[in-house]
């Protein structure tokens, strides 16, 4: 089973190390990405992931 991740982080180096670690996961797949909390809901609003990760 896949976990639906969509990730929540202001900080651009942050945000894609964060997304390079989940990728290297063969079991999670990162389905939307965002840079503030509007964004963020939008992104969960119309991914349904599993986990948020901010």
């Amino acid at each position: 089973m896949t976990i639906r991740v969509v990730l929540g982080e202001d900080n651009v180096l942050v945000r894609e190390g964060v997304r390079a670690l989940l990728d290297s996961y063969e079991d999670i797949e990162v389905v939307g990405v965002a840079q503030d909390a509007p964004s963020l809901m939008a992104a969960a609003g119309e991914h349904v992931p599993d986990v948020v990760v901010t």
